[in-house]
């Protein structure tokens, strides 16, 4: 890819905020100071697939086809505390609309 093609697709992260009261859903942009990221009450528990995807479109984007599912990273943490992070592979919902 060159420098002046803008990227086609993303990648969404879901993380426990540190609080760990909400969820968060945010799409990686680079170059950008703010990503936007939906938050969802931790209290509901791990939200659900169909939850994601709703949260996704809020943002304006949908899992690219050919690769829809959410992958799960463990990460160990101070003392016994592990930090769960999914990601997946996104577009934009509107390709004009791509990294804005």
């Amino acid at each position: 890819m060159n420098q002046s093609t803008a990227p086609t697709e993303f990648r969404a992260q879901m993380t426990q905020t540190r609080n760990g009261r909400y969820w968060e859903i945010y799409v990686v942009l680079h170059g950008v100071p703010h990503w936007p990221d939906v938050q969802l009450p931790a209290s509901a528990g791990i939200p659900t697939v169909a939850v994601r995807m709703a949260a996704l479109r809020e943002l304006g984007y949908a899992p690219k086809a050919t690769h829809g599912r959410w992958d799960w990273i463990e990460f160990n943490t101070i003392g016994d505390r592990v930090d769960l992070t999914a990601l997946v592979i996104v577009v934009p919902l509107d390709p004009r609309g791509a990294a804005q």
